[in-house]
């Protein structure tokens, strides 16, 4: 049996990383190999690029260490939507049709009377709380006394506010393996003939993002197992690294497994973002040539550090270009604005949102003392003054944000702990644009994990996954009210939104699956409101056979 030294700091973010050692004293043991079809602990989830994207990329962490990796799923989403409509998934008999105002629930629908989604037995809740180690759950302060209860002074729901308005037209589906009154719309993905995966490769555990390169040719995906950026290439579905057949650990990496900070790459990833570099050069200095071309790839770490890769056509790996160690402690989540050329970084324990850029170097060929430096532009992040958060009583954690895209100045953000709401934010003009102001909120469910903005036509809403509550709430930004309550889920973490489909997809970590929810409800009264249509992957729970 082998030894550890760990620092107490060390067992707090990646305690199930301990427990990873711990419990295999053989460490020559190659353990269970994962089958390419299943799904394991899902956390992140990415679209191809385009109006229509043609398909959708699948991050499973292997986080209960159940195989000896993870993997990474392509899935076609022309066949998921063809087979939708051959199995009538979407189909609900005898909805009735709507006379243009609120939606009709059927009688025999299940009544969403508890605005928090239900309550935690003991089990669930110490299920959530080892959850969090992997960042997608809630922390113990969330689940306390006071989350019930609230501010009622500050969050209130709308005066007619209508409870039937939220019904779901099904009962939880799929949540066993063999579901006779939803069979059809439960894809087995371990079937001999899987008509909806394209590809699959294995990979390191513990992957906490997820991102495509804007020309879609690669996937990237941050392995805080191994602090390493893994990526693989991608041509119609199909992905390869580099020839390999085992797994795929192509990518730069911190050398060995010291964990230890240092300026090369600083420690335990938690969060990225990938994009055009034009869209993070700050405004007032020259971009390179390539920029348009460019694909950046910024991701925060554990211990306040932040670095960034630059992935250039024909290079063998993306380049670690910068790297700073000076923002808060627990990020998790990176958003980038291209409007303003900046990256903003959400912290779970501060009341402040980092802002960093790309800022170029003019002289980049000679330096100070009249020397040669290697030929071409150099990249150095530039950290902005940071956004102060004012107007919330308890900002302690709100580790997700999203940006209004109509409105440079408008941050919609989660608030954790006892409020467990929205914030609607503006930044503040008498700041000198240095603080978020909160002018609204709305009350979600608890453990609020990933917010997303999205548009259907004209209409715009925001999107907020409540691992606790085992919900996802959808709200209306213009109204601020309270539209839709996705049920029948187990553990929703991140989500991502196929406009062209009506179609969200949902990584449901806790059952290991994808849950599809078809959202035309929203904008058609003639449809039923937003509810999973299809599991995709057999329900998986820890501890149940």
């Amino acid at each position: 049996m082998m030894t550890l030294r760990l620092s107490r700091r060390r067992l707090v973010p990646w305690s199930f990383a301990v427990a990873a050692v711990i419990g295999s004293c053989n460490l020559h043991n190659p353990g269970l190999t994962l089958p390419p079809d299943e799904l394991t602990h899902p956390n992140a989830l990415a679209l191809a690029p385009g109006v229509a994207p043609g398909f959708l990329y699948v991050a499973n962490t292997n986080f209960d260490l159940g195989y000896n990796s993870a993997s990474v799923h392509s899935y076609n989403l022309a066949s998921i939507d063809r087979e939708l409509e051959r199995r009538r998934c979407k189909s609900v008999p005898n909805w009735p049709v709507s006379d243009g105002g609120t939606q009709l629930v059927p009688d025999n629908t299940r009544p969403a009377s508890a605005l928090d989604g239900g309550t935690l037995d003991a089990g669930e809740v110490a299920e959530a709380g080892a959850a969090d180690d992997a960042g997608a759950s809630a922390d113990a302060g969330s689940l306390d006394a006071g989350t019930a209860a609230g501010d009622a002074d500050l969050i209130e729901l709308p005066a007619d506010f209508d409870t039937g308005e939220l019904s779901t037209p099904q009962a939880t589906i799929c949540d066993s393996v063999n579901d006779p009154e939803h069979g059809d719309c439960c894809f087995d993905t371990t079937e001999e003939r899987n008509l909806i995966r394209e590809d699959s490769f294995p990979i390191d555990s513990y992957g906490v993002g997820i991102g495509v390169s804007p020309d879609g040719r690669r996937i990237y995906v941050p392995v805080s197992s191994r602090n390493q950026l893994t990526y693989l290439d991608v041509e119609n579905g199909k992905l390869s690294c580099a020839g390999q057949t085992g797994l795929c650990r192509r990518g730069p990496r911190l050398d060995g497994f010291d964990e230890v900070p240092d300026d090369k790459f600083p420690g335990t990833l938690t969060a990225m973002a990938v994009g055009r570099l034009e869209d993070i050069v700050v405004d007032g200095t020259t971009p390179p040539s390539d920029a348009s071309t460019a694909t950046y790839i910024a991701t925060s770490h554990e211990f306040g550090g932040f670095a960034l890769f630059i992935d250039r056509n024909g290079s063998v790996d993306p380049v670690l270009e910068s790297v700073t160690h000076k923002l808060p402690d627990r990020p998790r989540s990176v958003v980038p604005d291209p409007r303003k050329h900046l990256l903003y970084v959400a912290s779970a324990q501060v009341t402040a949102v980092a802002r960093l850029g790309v800022r170029m170097d003019p002289d980049a060929d000679v330096s100070a003392s009249g020397a040669v430096r290697e030929p071409g532009p150099r990249e150095l992040l530039y950290q902005s003054t940071p956004l102060l958060v004012s107007g919330v009583s308890q900002p302690s954690d709100s580790r997700d944000l999203t940006l209004d895209p109509r409105d440079p100045n408008k941050f919609y953000a989660m608030i954790r702990g006892t409020q467990e709401s929205i914030g609607f934010f503006q930044i503040d003009p008498t700041a000198q644009g240095t603080g978020m102001r909160l002018f609204d909120t709305v009350r979600v469910g608890a453990g609020p994990s990933k917010i997303k903005f999205i548009s259907i036509g004209a209409r715009a809403f925001l999107l907020v996954s409540c691992y606790d509550s085992k919900t996802v709430y959808i709200v209306d930004p213009d109204t601020r009210k309270l539209v839709s309550v996705v049920r029948s889920l187990s553990g929703p973490y991140e989500m991502t939104f196929d406009e062209s489909r009506m179609l969200l997809h949902i990584a449901d970590f806790r059952a290991s699956v994808l849950r599809v929810v078809d959202l035309s409800g929203l904008v058609d009264v003639s449809k039923p409101p937003p509810r999973v249509i299809a599991t995709i992957g057999k329900p998986r729970f820890k501890g149940v056979k």
